[in-house]
């Protein structure tokens, strides 16, 4: 299931290019902004209905969702620590391009929309375990876009020898 919403190379290369670009021509002229609520709606779309209630397929589709967009926005100390300060991640053996600086505020700006239609269909909803999914859903939000959650950067080597160098 993760493959299917893997906000991962391929995505982060389109968004890279939306956001540098603006609008990119070949998805007829679709904005980040217009991509990145296109997937949350699809992912989300139980929470438009009248009466919600989300099958645990779909859940596990949503956590998933959540734990990617964590994942962009808080990645792991290890994989921060794998490269050297300020070299571009490679991807397919090439080097990563700069990133414009639009990606982590628009994910940002997703989740806290996603959190609104939440609190919505929380009141449309009668299913206890939609409902336990919903509320767990706004507490991870909370945790994604709270930096006191952030993960910690790695410890600093220390130099070879110990205490004096030796």
């Amino acid at each position: 299931m993760r493959y299917v919403i893997n906000l991962s190379e391929e995505s982060d290369r389109l968004l890279r290019h939306l956001c540098d670009s603006g609008k990119i021509s070949s998805i007829e002229g679709i904005s980040p902004v217009e991509f990145l609520s296109s997937v949350r709606k699809g992912l989300w779309k139980e929470l438009d209905g009248a009466a919600v209630k989300i099958d645990p397929y779909r859940r596990e589709l949503q956590r998933s969702y959540l734990q990617a967009i964590n994942t962009k926005l808080n990645p792991p100390p290890a994989a921060a620590a794998a490269l050297p300060f300020g070299q571009p991640q490679g991807g397919r053996g090439g080097a990563r391009p700069a990133n414009s600086g639009d990606e982590k505020p628009m994910y940002r700006a997703e989740l806290r929309a996603l959190n609104t239609t939440l609190t919505a269909a929380l009141a449309k909803t009668t299913d206890p375990e939609t409902k336990a999914h919903l509320d767990a859903s706004k507490d991870e939000i909370a945790r994604i876009l709270d930096p006191k959650f952030a993960p910690a950067a790695p410890a600093a080597a220390t130099p070879a020898g110990g205490r004096g160098g030796n």
